[in-house]
């Protein structure tokens, strides 16, 4: 992608910093320290697998549960997901992921299988450890609740 035009044995390394640090920051901002910095979010689905269609009837009973105690409860679990993302990555540990729901009185709601099956489908790989993507998982259930909680920023 990076290959340089002139020497195809060469890498356009200017370019490929360029994009690399477009996820951290924005281009020149020390020309420009008054310019807003919009945090960067990865697409949403990015990561998530396929699941068979059994798996994904599961997930969908699963998702659809949940977002019915969080429409009734009127819950809002995207903070307390965040409060557990120290550095603000869009992902928790499984461990973190699992302690959340149950802070918020929803771990009742599923069980092993199903929890393994919402680790696969919102499954990111974060150093070589297996964590969350909660971001896609509190839009998942934003919609189906019809609610708005999510951070607006991520709209």
């Amino acid at each position: 992608m990076y290959q340089s035009p002139k020497d195809p044995s060469q890498v356009e390394y200017m370019r490929f910093s360029d994009e690399i640090e477009s996820v951290f920051t924005r281009k020149d901002l020390e020309k420009m320290p008054t310019a807003e910095v919009v945090q960067f979010v990865p697409p949403v689905g990015v990561n998530m697998y396929v699941l068979s269609p059994e798996e994904e009837q599961t997930l969908q009973k699963t998702m659809h549960r949940l977002a019915e105690r969080v429409r009734v409860r009127r819950i809002q679990i995207f903070p307390l997901f965040e409060d557990y993302d120290r550095v603000h990555i869009g992902s928790v540990t499984r461990s973190q992921f699992h302690r959340v729901l149950s802070e918020l009185e929803m771990g009742g709601l599923v069980n092993a299988m199903e929890f393994q099956i919402l680790y696969r489908k919102f499954d990111v790989r974060v150093g070589g450890r297996n964590d969350v993507n909660y971001i896609s998982f509190c839009q998942m259930i934003d919609d189906y609740a019809q609610t708005r909680w999510t951070d607006p920023a991520l709209k």
